[in-house]
């Protein structure tokens, strides 16, 4: 799973019967980083006005299994004592490796470390090879999906703080105490991740918000749009037929996992934003969206109204979430560099812990100018 950034709106109102949607945009950041560099892209998603940041929950990158990778719950408790305001959580906790009912005691334990601003997304699992690394069964769809019912009518339940029994094909419980008390109620927020029918049924059954995207197989927005916009009608036909308002359950959209050209420019983001709000905004109060390289988005909130267009050399690959040396600064007028895909706003940039890093990096060399010196001195050994 790449690193990410999303958006995503709340609170529809009505004026002169036209919906308007305030925005709220959140991260993804993949910690393939140590803790403390971690804890910096974070703060620094909170400090440019951001609601969200998330990490993912996975045991490694399984195209690159060798890539260093931090535990997300241990990594979330940290940020939970090391931010003030953002909202915290896993994207996504696969439930083939978390036991619902440790998991249960994860979340209400950083709920409280939090002071009640951390929220739980689950998923079925996707990446066989994941659950072969630490031998846990890897069903076919209809198995996952069966399993990820039984665990979301667990955390349902638990994270409201309700001693659990269960008996299930996947799981078991016996009155298991939930224990610490939840802050948040009547429970910790619950996003469920589908892309079948039956994983959306599991949302529309359980969740406060819904987790979709698109995969290599839709690789331009129109196509990804269309798809979106037949899955969000899906959704409100599920919710009408189980009797539940379409409008109570949030809709997540985690894109760039296809390669659907939506970061390509400014223009194209605010497109994608505009066939997003149709697909889904007049049957949901939240969306949210996600590119896969981590590019940086708008700010609903931001700290400051000077704004600070966000750049990054065309030849880098790495993205100003991972790679806090990116710039940030306005650019000179004959800058051959491209902006990043946003325009983020900030207070004083010097302020920034990026930007300390940056300055610092600037006088080292860039990462991989250290390590071809590195290499070159170990040959030269």
């Amino acid at each position: 799973m790449p690193p990410a950034f999303g958006i995503c709106w709340q609170d529809e109102e009505t004026r002169n019967e036209e919906t308007i949607v305030s925005v709220k945009f959140g991260a993804l950041v993949l910690q393939t980083m140590p803790y403390d560099d971690l804890r910096d892209a974070v703060r620094f998603v909170e400090s440019v006005g951001l609601d969200n940041a998330w990490v993912a929950d996975q045991i490694g990158v399984p195209s690159r299994p060798e890539m260093p990778f931090l535990e997300a719950w241990t990594a979330l408790a940290g940020l939970a004592r090391d931010t003030d305001r953002i909202r915290l959580g896993p994207l996504v906790s696969n439930v083939a490796m978390r036991n619902p009912g440790m998991l249960a005691k994860h979340v209400l334990t950083v709920d409280q470390l939090s002071h009640g601003r951390i929220d739980l997304a689950i998923g079925a699992g996707y990446f066989a090879v994941e659950h072969a690394w630490v031998g846990v069964p890897f069903p076919d769809g209809p198995g996952r999906s069966r399993r990820l019912k039984e665990a979301a009518a667990i955390l349902d339940r638990g994270l409201r703080g309700e001693p659990v029994t269960f008996d299930g094909e996947f799981f078991q419980l016996a009155d298991a105490p939930m224990t610490p008390a939840p802050t948040q109620r009547p429970r910790v927020p619950l996003y469920v991740a589908g892309q079948a029918r039956a994983s959306l049924e599991v949302a529309v059954q359980h969740a406060d918000v819904v987790v979709t995207t698109s995969f290599d197989d839709s690789p331009t927005i129109d196509q990804a749009s269309s798809r979106l916009r037949d899955r969000m009608r899906l959704i409100d036909d599920l919710c009408v037929a189980v009797g539940r308002d379409p409008a109570s359950l949030g809709r997540l959209y985690s894109a760039g996992y296809a390669e659907e050209g939506i970061f390509t420019s400014t223009d194209s983001i605010a497109d994608w934003v505009g066939r997003f709000v149709e697909a889904g905004a007049p049957n949901s109060r939240s969306i949210s969206t996600t590119p896969r390289w981590g590019r940086s988005t708008s700010s609903p909130r931001p700290a400051s109204s000077r704004p600070v267009r966000l750049w990054r050399d065309s030849r880098r690959t790495s993205c100003p979430t991972t790679d806090p040396a990116a710039r940030y600064d306005e650019p000179d007028p004959g800058d051959r560099r491209v902006p990043d895909r946003h325009l983020a706003r900030a207070g004083n940039e010097a302020d920034h812990p990026a930007q300390e890093v940056r300055r610092r990096r600037s006088r080292r060399g860039s990462r991989g100018e250290r390590r071809r010196r590195e290499l070159s001195t170990a040959r030269a050994a």
